[in-house]
């Protein structure tokens, strides 16, 4: 049993985690949606400005300038849609899970499995940090999803017992 609260502590900690990057990736999404990419490249000069003066080599800072300068409207609408859809899917699988709905572990495993499986493509095209993170951060998920319907199976079956016998 101690493992267990082990488990769901760790279970409620990562899907808490999870949640909130997805609720920022959709609000990004869409906060993407209303500014100009001429807004968002003054955006990024202004944010890295007095880096890039300081340090003109900075690999973040170059990255964002150089990528918000070459935004096309309908990359942007793109980048914006893709936030969005990924983000809500997330925040509604995370959501269902801490409600404890039992069809959302299957259906949030096979989505967090499609979900590592692309940020490995991504990854290979790619490389970056920030998917190392994700990825792992979802594998841990997957596991966590593994052990939490096996015991909420568990307990939906004892409540099943309690209830023939009682009314039995």
């Amino acid at each position: 049993m101690e493992n267990f609260k082990l488990v769901h502590r760790v279970f409620k900690i990562t899907t808490l985690i999870k949640g909130v990057y997805s609720f920022l990736e959709t609000l990004i999404g869409f906060l993407l949606l209303f500014i100009s990419t001429n807004s968002l490249f003054t955006f990024f000069q202004n944010l890295f400005g007095t880096e890039l003066i300081e340090d003109p080599h900075d690999v973040l800072a170059n990255f964002f300038v150089h990528n918000a300068g070459t935004l096309t409207n309908s990359l942007k609408g793109f980048i914006a849609l893709y936030l969005i859809i990924h983000g809500l899917i997330k925040v509604g699988l995370i959501a269902a899970l801490w409600l404890e709905k039992p069809k959302a572990y299957p259906v949030a495993g096979i989505v967090f499995t499609l979900f590592i499986a692309y940020q490995i493509y991504k990854y290979v095209s790619s490389p970056s940090w920030i998917l190392i993170f994700l990825t792992v951060l979802d594998l841990v998920v997957i596991v966590l999803i593994y052990f939490e319907y096996k015991h909420l199976n568990y307990w939906i079956k004892l409540k099943q017992k309690g209830k023939d016998k009682f009314f039995g």
